[in-house]
Order: structure tokens, then sequence, then C-alpha cells
């Protein structure tokens, strides 16, 4: 395989690439992960800078038989793989506004962050997730939420073309005129059918935002959290956010059990925001502890959770889309959250309706837009030995909940079933991918 990587390294003069002869170099570049529990061990990971450098590791691959993953902000932890060519686009970050035609070209490697803040110099933003940190290819592939999407749908909604890199190394633009079967599977299930080097998005007004955290205690989460889903379900499209069920440090440093809402507005006014947020003021008829809800720009709602994550050594966590949040739910979530092996888990609860219902789910390859909640479970370690419990209570708190849910997410950290992440979608999918990647390069559905 060395000579092999050799005949690469030929194709792209100038090009860095990064393979395990390296030693200390490789280690370093296979663990610049966002989670640290990704040990993967890939072939040699390629810091391409263009198209023509996507398109040679595509061919070369696809010669010497060798599979392929795609780094973005490399939160996936199908980002690198053992034996697979990495194609690493963080160089590949540039961000175009078109502010005539109200749309932004994205190059396949830029983070949320990079993309924001360009588009905040024009007043206008898309729904892309809620931490500056993520890649943008990989949230958007696997469907993409944000504070917009009530408004405006999730991120493959607003996706006008993509630039794809095929497994054949051809490049082509795929749109609802041109491909669409492409352009279906790319929107919700597009890191298995190629790499996308350029997407363009519409983009949408935002003449006004509210944003903050209001935390409460935890002495009724129950009568909080059914309070939350109700103002929340009653909410106008411009209201967003989420109820977030964990522990916060207090002064001390010692984590204590909260629960925290996370809230934004963006719509056309302060007053009217001030006034559509006001029923998350009196949550179960309580006051919050503290708040920090004021009027903000678009940028730093963007970036309210960018360091809600402490350094750690990995993560593990589920992601479920449910048509409510019952009591039985509830009663489950909080019982999961009693049996903490450690106090760094969380469970959060997010809208998944308005606008994400607006889309037919047979448009896209993401499919769960009958679902009216997303549920996501989680929990970090700090240190190795930590790992299997905390792993083996996200499996556990799977087994309970798996009754209730409709489907999972691309974008979790782990997945098994090809069922329950693309549903009724799946047949439509897989014959797509006969069509265009036939011999699996970038991984089975």
């Amino acid at each position: 395989m060395a000579s092999k990587l050799e005949d690469l390294k030929s194709l792209l003069p100038g090009t860095s690439i990064v393979e395990p002869s390296q030693g200390g170099a490789y280690d370093k570049a296979r663990k610049d992960t966002f989670n640290h529990d990704l040990d993967a061990f890939p072939l040699a990971i390629v810091y391409v800078r263009n198209n023509k450098d996507v398109i040679e590791c595509v061919k070369w691959a696809s010669s010497n038989q060798i599979p392929v993953t795609v780094a973005g902000g490399r939160h996936s932890m199908r980002c690198y793989k053992n034996d697979h060519l990495a194609i690493d686009l963080r160089h590949m970050d540039a961000v175009i506004v078109d502010a005539v035609n109200r749309t932004v070209a994205v190059q396949g490697g830029a983070k949320l962050g990079q993309v924001d803040r360009e588009c905040s110099l024009f007043g206008m933003h898309a729904p892309f997730g809620t931490d500056p940190d993520t890649g943008v290819g990989g949230l958007t592939l696997g469907g993409g939420w944000g504070y917009l999407s009530r408004q405006y749908g999730l991120s493959i909604d607003g996706i006008v073309s993509m630039d794809v890199v095929t497994s054949k190394g051809e490049l082509i633009t795929t749109s609802a005129a041109v491909h669409p079967d492409l352009f279906f599977a790319m929107r919700g299930a597009g890191g298995y059918f190629g790499v996308c080097t350029l997407f363009r998005f519409r983009l949408y007004p935002v003449p006004a935002t509210l944003s903050g955290m209001a935390l409460y205690g935890f002495n009724e989460p129950k009568s909080l959290t059914k309070s939350y889903v109700a103002a929340m379900t009653s909410a106008t499209r411009h209201v967003s956010g989420a109820l977030v069920l964990g522990f916060v440090p207090d002064a001390d440093k010692i984590r204590r059990p909260s629960a925290t809402v996370i809230l934004s507005y963006v719509g056309p006014s302060v007053d009217k925001g001030t006034l559509a947020i006001e029923p998350f003021k009196n949550l179960a008829g309580s006051a919050p502890l503290m708040s920090s809800v004021r009027q903000s720009t678009y940028v730093e709602l963007q970036s309210m959770l960018g360091d809600i994550h402490s350094p750690n050594i990995g993560m593990h966590d589920k992601h479920l889309f449910l048509a409510d949040i019952n009591d039985e739910i509830i009663d489950t979530c909080l019982d999961m959250l009693s049996t903490l092996p450690q106090p760094t888990g969380f469970v959060a609860i997010f809208p998944f309706d308005g606008a994400i219902q607006d889309v037919p789910s047979g448009d896209t390859a993401f499919s769960h837009r009958d679902s009216n909640w997303w549920l996501i479970y989680g929990i970090e370690w700090t240190e190795i030995s930590q790992k299997e419990p905390c792993i083996q209570w996200v499996q556990a708190g799977a087994e309970r909940l798996k009754r209730y849910s409709q489907g999972e997410y691309t974008n979790q950290s782990h997945h098994k079933s090809a069922e329950a992440l693309w549903g009724s979608n799946l047949d439509r999918l897989r014959k797509c991918k006969e069509i265009w990647d036939h011999g699996n390069m970038f991984g089975k559905i």
C-alpha cells in the first residue's frame, strides 16, 4: 500500500497527506476531532485544497478499491474510519454571499461560525445548527436543524444546488432540475453518495433577535417539562430553542441538577418578540432562578452554545424523533437522569414542527417530518475508566425509549439501523445508491 500512496502523492503535488508512517504527526491528525472517543486509523488523511484534489483522491480510491470518508468540521464519528482514505475539506472553506439573489455559496469545509459571520454583514441567514464549530457539510447532509427551522425548515430545505464529486470522480452540479435523484439522496443521506464541495443556500432576512438561557431549579422537573412543551407548541414559528435537563456547575463548581431553557426569537421586532417569549418566563408557575434572555444579534444567538461541551475524552449520544412528549416519556427521561453514572449526562428536547413539516417526507432523503419533537440524550466522560458505564447508560435509555421513537438521526454519534434513519425513503435511497455509488465507496446503507 505504501507504493500506492506514493502514486497518490504524485497526483497531488503540494497537497498535505498524513499517513501512518509519520508516527506522532499521524496520531495528532487522526485525533483532531470533536469527539475524542473516535479512535480510527485511516489509511491516510488528505488535506485537499480544491475540486481537482478531491477528484484525484476519489479516482485513486476507486482504482485501488479503497473506501472513502469525508471530514469537514470533524464532529461526525464517520469522518475517519479504519483503512479508509479520509478526504479532509478544512482548507476548502470559502463563503460568498450573493445579496441580490439572497443566496450564499459555502464550500464543504466551512464551519457554521464562518457562514454566520459573513451572512450577518448582509442581515440575512439560513437555518444552520447551534454550534459555530460544527461543519456545514456534515450538519446539512444529514438534515440540519437550527433556530430558524420552525420558520424556514431544515438546512437541506434551503439548498438551491450542490457541487458533488461522485464515486466515478466526476464533478457535477445537482439540483431539483438537474440529477433530481441525487439531489433527493444528498439531502438527508449525502455522506453516503459523494463529496459535496460546494453548497448554494437560500438566505432569509433576520430583522430582530432575542436570545438567551433561563435557568430553573429541579424541584418540579416533570411539571416544568410539560409547561415548556405546552408553551413551545403554542408559540409562533418565530420562537425556538430547547429544554435541557441535566447538571450545571454552581459557584463551587459542583454540578447540580437543573433545567435550562434555551430560548430564541427571530422575527419582525423586539416588541413582538418580547410578547412571544412571555410564556417561557413563568414555566410551571415559577420564575427562573436566573435569565440571560435579551435583545441580541443572530451571531450571538448562534454562538450561545459554542462552549457548552466540557473538554472531554469522549461522548456518546442518541437522537430520537417523537410524535409527542407525554407523561411516560418524561418519567422515563427523569428516571434515566437519576441513574446516571456521573453528572455529565443530559436530556434535551427540541421543537420539530412548523416549516419542517411543510415539506413532504418524500421530497428529501430525510424522512422524519411527521415528528413534532427531537429528543437528544447523551453523556460525556473525561477518564477512560468512565467510558463503559456511560455507554451502557445510553444503551439502556435506548431500550427504554425505542417504543416511542419514530426514527433516528444520521447526525448522531452512533447508529446502526438504516430503517430507523431513513424510514419509508430507504428503498428509494438504495435504488439511488445503485446508480451513484454501486461499489459503496462512501459506505453502505
